[in-house]
């Protein structure tokens, strides 16, 4: 869709929100109050610009009107409290503009929004302006129904040089209560090579894998991981990130000070949702891994970091910990890192360069001078008890902390096996449940652990007594499922290649565990993004009155 940014000019509303944002601070966030006709006048202008009509989008309508006439949105009171808003681990909402870059006679940036426990609907407008002018030389939007724990956006600008300032803006309807708001950054990278990242980067060998393999609390080292840190060192479900690399600046860098001419902002942010950053006490052990280093002219261009694993898997080395994530089994993980530095040619304005992961096979497609894209970062969970066993391909059993890389398992009852390319194991302190069949059969496992019905996989946490589960003998109904204290070690495999599952439908990757047929840990990342991103799913868990907005989404979206 040709989008007529001309519209944006001739709009005063659109030129007065622009003014209000020029006067914010970086990433501070203009907070609208829909009734205020320029307010209104301005996000009526951006959904209709971008295709997103009342016939089209009825229910994102709904909620601008109403906020318009009955002055019902939350945003203007409780848009703050929003984007503070925090979890039991650490991780909060946030909507923030990643990066900004030029290169080849084009500008580029990122942006995204990323909500604990997710939206009914997040709508995000990302435009790149000219700063002077609030000329709008590239748009792009992007609507999300039904999930919205992490919506990616980028947008692109062919342009000359001239300063520009990127503006993100975002509509977020959360348990049908809609906030409006909108960020800017003029923060371009400035650097002049594209960085440099050692680490986390894939083994060459897992130069094909989309993510980046990370094990924590692993008993046994084994070759699929990218990195794994032993259970000695971490608590199972800490989030811990090696960053190690260097980018060249086009000045003589200025000594070093730690907030007054370098600044490093680093973050985590989860495909669940929410974000959690390095607090600056813990900044404190980071900044003295930045060094400068001299280049071939004998001028202190060059900055590194080196804040590397260690390799062995026996502590984590200088990896930056960012404690805790919620126990789940989606650990698709997105890091982003912000660099400032101050230059003799820049002594009083910082000079930016960026390293953060963005999602999809075209990751590398935008690195830049000051820009590099790296790929997201997976972390192992673990799932079944200790002494859980599970059929080996003989025919015989093993307990599971007993199996290591190598050994091969029995997937299903023709007798099919797949070698164990992982083992993690990790202590879980919290509730699991224990599944008794029928037939006698019992197993303990944490909720989002998934088990193999006849209808295909299912997480514990989603099945109950009457139900059928596949085991070694045949079907068999599910007798009780009890929630129960656990305070103990949890193990979980990774059967196969990683990525080996295409889909769900043959669910390839199961393993009989106390003779009951369950998943391994693709198949457990796999089922929950299913159940969360497949629009039969989504449209199931919606009210019917999301319907056409979604609808009209999956139209966006795929094209």
């Amino acid at each position: 869709m040709a989008i007529n940014t001309s519209l944006f000019k001739e709009s005063k509303a659109f030129q007065h929100i622009q003014g209000e944002l020029d006067r914010l601070e970086e990433d501070e966030h203009l907070r609208f109050d829909l009734s205020n006709d320029d307010h209104y006048a301005y996000w009526k202008l951006l959904f209709n610009t971008h295709n997103i009509t009342q016939e089209r989008y009825p229910k994102l309508h709904e909620h601008l009107d109403a906020c318009c006439t009955h002055h019902k949105q939350g945003g203007i009171n409780a848009i703050s409290q929003l984007l503070n808003q925090t979890d039991d681990d650490g991780f909060v909402n946030s909507n923030a503009i990643a990066g900004l870059s030029f290169f080849e006679k084009s500008f580029n940036a990122l942006a995204y929004s990323t909500i604990n426990n997710g939206t009914n609907s997040t709508t995000l407008i990302l435009q790149i302006l000219d700063a002077q002018t609030h000329e709008v030389i590239g748009t792009t939007p992007m609507t999300d129904i039904g999930n919205g724990r992490y919506v990616q956006i980028e947008t692109k600008a062919a342009s000359e040089p001239r300063q520009i300032k990127a503006v993100l803006n975002y509509a977020l309807v959360i348990d049908n209560t809609p906030y409006y708001g909108a960020v800017k950054s003029d923060k371009l990278a400035g650097a002049a090579d594209v960085p440099k990242v050692i680490q986390p980067a894939s083994k060459p060998e897992h130069k094909d894998k989309k993510n980046i393999m990370i094990a924590l609390s692993r008993g046994h080292k084994a070759e699929d991981s990218d990195y794994w840190f032993h259970k000695g060192q971490w608590a199972n479900n800490t989030i811990v990130v090696p960053f190690k690399g260097s980018v060249t600046f086009q000045s003589e860098l200025l000594e070093l000070i730690p907030s007054d001419t370098l600044f490093v902002d680093m973050k985590v942010v989860r495909a669940e949702g929410g974000e959690k950053k390095v607090t600056p006490h813990d900044m404190n052990q980071v900044y003295p891994w930045f060094s400068r280093s001299l280049d071939e002219q004998k001028k202190y261009t060059i900055l590194e970091w080196n804040l590397p694993a260690d390799g062995d898997g026996k502590t984590a080395g200088k990896a930056i910990s960012f404690e805790k994530s919620p126990w789940v089994a989606d650990t698709v993980t997105l890091f982003r890192c912000n660099i400032g530095v101050k230059t003799k040619n820049s002594p009083d304005a910082f000079v930016w360069a960026f390293v953060y992961s963005k999602q999809g096979k075209d990751y590398e497609l935008n690195d830049a001078p000051g820009l590099k894209n790296i790929k997201p970062l997976v972390f192992y969970w673990h799932c079944l008890a200790k002494d859980t066993q599970i059929r080996l391909s003989d025919g015989t059993t093993k307990s599971i902390e007993s199996i290591d890389s190598g050994d091969v398992v029995q997937i299903n009852a023709k007798g099919d096996t797949l070698p164990v390319r992982a083992t993690t194991l990790g202590h879980y302190k919290g509730t699991a449940l224990r599944i008794t069949t029928q037939k006698g059969d019992q197993i303990t496992l944490s909720s989002c652990h998934v088990v193999i019905t006849p209808d295909g996989p299912r997480s514990a946490d989603e099945i109950k007594s009457g139900d059928t589960l596949i085991t070694l003998q045949g079907n068999a109904q599910i007798k009780t499922v009890e929630a129960i204290d656990f305070d103990d070690d949890l193990i979980n495999l990774l059967l196969g290649d990683y990525d080996q599952l295409e889909s769900l439908d043959d669910y390839g990757t199961t393993m009989f565990a106390n003779n009951i047929l369950v998943g391994d840990h693709q198949i457990q990342t796999k089922y929950l993004s299913h159940q969360r991103t497949h629009p039969k799913n989504i449209l199931a868990n919606i009210s019917s009155d999301w319907h056409t907005d979604f609808q009209s989404s999956l139209t966006d979206q795929n094209t």
